[in-house]
């Protein structure tokens, strides 16, 4: 069972809005990760060249899903407080931008961002087809983003009790939330096109 294709001039608006916040989200990410890996004393020299970028983004995204889930027990985490957090993470990454320069380079950027206009054209052909994304997944974000965590859900159905962490990581990253009132899971893709640039950038070098 599937849900029906993405309208072009709506997915269009879609894409353009999530490509740009998806960017601004990447940037976030690294400027926590930087933040976080500094706090644990991680040397950055360890992993070396662009791989050293998409450690400290995955490290900004544990960070704050943490955060959130913790938070969600006593707050909902609307959209608002989400901007204001990756706001935050995005002030992180300018202020420590030359320390951040030596991994993070305009090669390293310009694959991002080529990649990442590959995945938002797959996703205007293609959208959200999978059951389970409109069955309870985001409901999940939803929840998260209106509520405080509500208990006993297992007790109605399975599969809305038995849910994961990225569901907190996904309310926090979807800020906007305010404008679609629908997540659009803006952190995948701009996760995996960070991942891709790391990869084909060191070896354009060989």
């Amino acid at each position: 069972m599937h849900n029906k294709p993405v309208n072009f001039k709506e997915g269009f608006m879609e894409v353009i809005l999530s490509f740009f916040t998806q960017v601004f989200l990447v940037l976030s990410l690294i400027g926590f990760g930087f933040q976080f890996s500094q706090i644990l004393k991680i040397d950055k020299n360890e992993i070396a060249g662009e791989k050293q970028v998409l450690i400290w983004a995955l490290l900004g995204f544990l960070y704050i899903t943490f955060f959130v889930t913790a938070l969600n027990f006593f707050l909902p985490v609307p959209p608002i407080f989400s901007g204001t957090v990756l706001t935050i993470g995005l002030i992180l990454f300018f202020v420590k931008f030359k320390e951040l320069e030596k991994h993070f380079n305009i090669k390293l950027f310009k694959a991002f961002l080529l990649i990442l206009v590959l995945m938002n054209i797959l996703y205007l052909s293609y959208g959200f087809k999978a059951f389970d994304t409109g069955a309870y997944h985001i409901q999940s974000v939803k929840w998260v983003s209106e509520s405080i965590t509500p208990l006993g859900l297992a007790n109605l159905m399975g599969n809305l009790g038995y849910t994961s962490l990225s569901f907190s990581g996904l309310a926090v990253t979807d800020f906007i939330l305010f404008i679609t009132d629908k997540p659009l899971f803006i952190l995948y893709p701009a996760l995996f096109s960070l991942f891709f640039a790391c990869i084909y950038v060191p070896r354009k070098r060989l």
